[in-house]
């Protein structure tokens, strides 16, 4: 069955985004390769701040965020995440030591 999960649909097979360029109505089409049985909301409070993952990537708005550990990986606030090895905005790595990188209220 269909279920939301963040700004998009999944279901047991596919992850679905809309497409806005209009060539398709605006459709729910298939983003290959992305694990549809096992893509979940990993952490952000609107879509704009979203991380999600299936059984072999962590996602921000559906692009994959490179060499994140999905064991380890967790969203700190404002569309950074951390793993035990690095830092991340959005889907972007950046080089701070994650040890101790922390976010206050006003980012």
């Amino acid at each position: 069955s269909l279920r939301k999960v963040g700004a998009v649909y999944a279901d047991k097979n596919y992850v679905y985004q809309c497409n806005l360029d209009n060539t398709v109505n605006n459709a729910y089409l298939p983003k290959p390769g992305i694990d549809g049985a096992s893509y979940q909301l990993v952490g952000g409070n609107s879509m704009e701040y979203v991380y999600t993952q299936d059984k072999n990537h962590i996602y921000f708005k559906e692009r994959v965020v490179p060499q994140a550990d999905i064991k380890t990986f967790k969203y700190i606030d404002f569309a950074f995440g951390k793993d035990n090895s690095r830092v991340y905005y959005q889907d972007k790595i950046i080089p701070i030591d994650p040890t101790n990188f922390l976010i206050d209220k006003h980012g």
